[in-house]
């Protein structure tokens, strides 16, 4: 009895200590996700890990090295490296979307002073979310008659180290301003006079990523990106910089409770 009484007391300070069993959640079964990419292939296909099959190709890069969970993609700065992943019309005129990845950005690129030409995350015709010249990050919207574009109001690139980024954005109103996410914390960005009105329109244009605008010359690595259809709050986009799309990866233990708990609960939970 008295050793049952003190196992007992054991497994609940244990309890106490990790938390509550939370599973983390597994993006890849969102019904928003219209696309999440863990970019684990060591040849072949880009496989979206949604039931949505948005896969992509791969031009000209290695797959199989280190990267930030699992494997990633590295370009090295040469012509006609980027991922390419069409134009199927799940990415066609989203009126809210959140878009990320993992990036280890080696160089910027072509070190351009045109435009996005330090490097480009994502990008359709209408629309990217780049490095400029300065290490500022940028997002950019087109218009009919104009382009917005916001620029974070410091140099928030981050050069050889794993940095996530991540941008959500409403284009029904040009008036609306995106949010730009470093490793998960809102950056500060400028105030450009609102441009225009009616989003131009991006159908038919491909999805790329992991490119220099009007040229491919990727300088790094790129892992776990992911297209979503809504605005995510900013702890969505913790858990996925913390715990892979797949909400499997890492030991962070930076959501109350989860900690060792966490790793209990993805046993249970699911």
């Amino acid at each position: 009895m008295i050793l049952r009484i003190l196992s007992v007391t054991l497994l609940l300070n244990f309890l106490l200590i990790a938390g509550p069993a939370i599973a983390a959640t597994d993006w890849c079964a969102s019904a928003n996700m219209k696309g999440a990419w863990k970019i684990d292939e060591t040849s072949g296909t880009i496989q979206d890990c949604t039931s949505n099959n948005n896969d992509g190709t791969n031009n000209a890069g290695s797959l199989n090295v280190s990267g930030k969970f699992g494997t990633a993609i590295d370009y090295n700065q040469n012509n006609n490296e980027y991922l390419d992943f069409g134009s199927p019309t799940a990415f066609d005129n989203v009126t809210q979307k959140t878009i990320g990845a993992w990036t280890y950005i080696d160089t910027d690129g072509d070190n351009s002073s045109a435009r996005c030409n330090a490097g480009v995350i994502f990008q359709k015709t209408e629309w990217g979310f780049c490095i400029e010249p300065t290490d500022k990050m940028r997002y950019f919207h087109r218009w009919n008659g104009g382009q917005t574009s916001w620029d974070t109001t410091n140099a928030d690139v981050t050069y050889a180290a794993w940095t996530h980024w991540a941008v959500k954005y409403d284009r029904s109103s040009s008036s609306n301003d995106p949010t730009i996410y470093k490793d998960g914390v809102a950056k500060s960005t400028n105030n450009p006079t609102p441009c225009c009105s009616g989003a131009n329109d991006d159908s038919g244009s491909s999805l790329l990523m992991a490119n220099i605008f009007d040229v491919d010359e990727w300088d790094g690595k790129f892992d776990e990106a992911f297209f979503y259809s809504g605005m995510m709050t900013s702890t969505d986009i913790n858990e996925i910089k913390d715990s892979g799309l797949d909400g499997l990866q890492g030991t962070s233990d930076v959501y109350s409770g989860r900690g060792i708990g966490r790793g209990i609960g993805r046993g249970v939970g699911r």
